[in-house]
């Protein structure tokens, strides 16, 4: 299925399916398959919420009890599979989804920065990250 609109916004976080396991019927994407699920969101403390803009990167429909549902897979602050029906999305543009990524890798750096200060982690995992977010920040 053909994605019409790339980028949503989550409106409804009701419509999550957070322990629904995708498969191949749903989408040929193993990270995606293995991401988009409530057991591996709670291990950062992740948890989707309404307000949170993400690129929309897989869709797909399911059918339960004569009825047609069309599901979208957000990709969220670069990291986390969020699995959600059509009336918990509304449509949003570029502009606003870069806006939402940029402000998100700027908080990610400026967390590993306040680690690197703190000597938690190494100049090396540092320049890595910022390495991995400059894209997103520029």
């Amino acid at each position: 299925m053909e994605i019409q609109n790339k980028y949503a916004k989550i409106i409804d976080a009701g419509e999550v399916y957070p322990t629904f396991q995708l498969n191949d019927t749903h989408t040929k994407n193993k990270e995606i398959q293995s991401k988009a699920l409530k057991t591996e969101w709670v291990k950062t403390g992740f948890y989707p919420e309404n307000g949170m803009i993400g690129e929309i990167v897989e869709t797909y429909k399911s059918f339960w009890k004569g009825t047609t549902t069309i599901h979208y897979i957000l990709k969220i602050k670069l990291t986390y599979y969020v699995n959600i029906g059509q009336k918990g999305v509304e449509f949003v543009e570029k502009a606003i989804w870069e806006s939402s990524v940029k402000e998100h890798a700027l908080d990610e750096l400026r967390s590993y920065k306040e680690k690197l200060d703190l000597e938690l982690i190494s100049q090396e995992e540092y320049d890595k990250k910022k390495e991995e977010l400059k894209q997103y920040i520029l």
